[in-house]
């Protein structure tokens, strides 16, 4: 039945979302804004409107992370100079490490999941977990 795979999927992504908010807790951040750094840290800088896309949220709630994020020193917004009306946001220094130290929960999450699973099972799953992605993209694609 395929509602059983779905259902251990959800709750591995809750237990992730509690070990990341507890191990990101000394930044000050939550399992909810690491998205938008790592987001960022993929790029120079970006608008407000291209991350909410790209972290796949509404504006509104981009706009007041981003404000939690600039209060915590991770990130900096600017005027946009080629739109008066829009703004960038990019990472700071501290947002770069920050980044850093996400990426190492990450993969410390990997490790711990991947517990006796071998190395092509592993391989097996990001296959089927990028299709699953890519599936999922298109319901989210800007529509032409």
């Amino acid at each position: 039945m395929i509602s059983e795979p779905n259902l251990k999927i959800n709750k591995v992504v809750r237990m992730a979302q509690a070990f990341f908010t507890d191990r990101l807790k000394p930044l000050g951040l939550s399992s909810g804004l690491f998205y938008f750094i790592l987001e960022l840290s993929e790029k120079d800088s970006v608008s407000m409107q291209e991350l909410s896309r790209a972290v796949l949220v509404d504006n509104g709630h981009t706009t007041r992370a981003v404000g939690r994020l600039v209060k915590l020193g991770y990130v900096t917004k600017s005027t946009n100079p080629d739109d008066s009306r829009s703004s960038r946001v990019t990472l700071t220094v501290k947002g770069r490490d920050a980044a850093e130290t996400i990426r190492r929960i990450l993969a410390e999450w990997a490790d711990l999941i991947t517990d006796g699973v071998t190395r092509g099972e592993i391989d097996t799953v990001y296959r089927v977990f990028e299709r699953y992605y890519l599936n999922a993209a298109k319901v989210f694609a800007p529509k032409t």
